[in-house]
């Protein structure tokens, strides 16, 4: 038995069509067939049953059918595994995040990165409020920040650490009338247009976290509007445009950031960064450590080791 077998039979188990499975494979039907016949006769066991109406998965094709996937998830990870060790000087790193959450750490962390690993390659991609974890996963990037992340729908798979704490502001323009004001109440800016990160009916986490203090506090904003990302953000604020729920350290010169007078966790934005579990990716080992040893995570916790 080859891995070439359990390709060809999960592929036509999921198309239960022997043509459709050879078309996609690129092989001929008889020669698609034959692989079939000589894994089964290896298991032991019919796996495929045909009819006119179809291919259909038996019993026992069923359960080999569960295995033989997770089989060849193992297998694709282990092979991207070694390109990563491989290539340890010479591959590329990926993070995603909110720009204002890495932009406090890059010029310590990404310029230590760099002078140990020169000839890496590190992509960074800019995602707004959006979730992380679901690239994570999938391994489509090494490492990640976050806000506000759900501890319970995180899994066992990705490793996380609070960064620091912080409480939501009122991000409103220069010449807002509020502007000038030390600290701002939310029924102070009721009735005013709410901007958002994100693509119109994403409900991304900006988004959620806007519809979530503004519920809690019974504000009825005039709308709430999403704007594509952080740079236009801050421009349409600057213009008052709207107003946005944000965190401390905005630099935008045509923006002004005020705390709130309101108190509560629904105020509160955590930052954290996330990587997978049991990495052997040496380039985000050692780019966790690096964070690790450059950020003293809040309240004095210490951060979890990369594994």
């Amino acid at each position: 038995m080859e891995l070439r077998h359990l390709r060809y039979f999960v592929a036509v188990a999921r198309c239960q069509s022997f043509r459709r499975a050879a078309e996609e494979l690129h092989v001929s039907q008889p020669a698609l067939s034959k692989q079939i016949r000589d894994l089964e006769e290896s298991v032991g066991a019919r796996l495929l049953e045909r009819s006119r109406r179809g291919t259909k998965v038996t019993e026992a094709g069923e359960v080999f059918h569960r295995e033989a996937k997770a089989i060849l998830r193992h297998v694709e990870r282990a092979a991207g595994l070694a390109r990563d060790t491989a290539n340890e000087h010479h591959g590329r790193f990926e993070i995603m995040g909110i720009g204002a959450v890495y932009k406090q750490l890059q010029t310590r962390v990404l310029t230590r990165f760099h002078r140990e690993h020169p000839k890496v390659d590190i992509r960074i991609r800019e995602v707004g409020f959006q979730d992380v974890l679901a690239d994570l996963r999938r391994e489509k990037i090494h490492f990640g920040y976050t806000v506000n992340i759900d501890e319970q729908a995180v899994g066992d798979e990705v490793r996380h650490a609070m960064l620091w704490l912080a409480r939501v502001c009122i991000a409103v323009g220069k010449e807002h009338p509020l502007a000038g004001r030390k600290s701002v109440s939310l029924r102070e800016i009721e009735g005013e247009r709410f901007l958002c990160i994100g693509q119109e009916g994403s409900n991304g986490l900006h988004r959620r976290k806007t519809e979530e203090v503004l519920g809690h506090y019974g504000v009825k904003p005039e709308l709430i509007q999403e704007i594509g990302g952080e740079e236009s953000l801050y421009s349409m604020i600057g213009a008052n445009y709207g107003v946005a729920l944000t965190f401390p350290g905005v630099t935008d010169d045509q923006v002004v950031t005020l705390p709130m007078k309101e108190r509560g966790e629904h105020l509160e934005m955590r930052f954290s960064a996330v990587w997978r579990k049991n990495s052997r990716s040496l380039l985000c080992r050692s780019f966790v450590e690096m964070l690790r040893e450059e950020k003293e995570l809040v309240a004095g916790q210490g951060m979890p080791e990369a594994e």
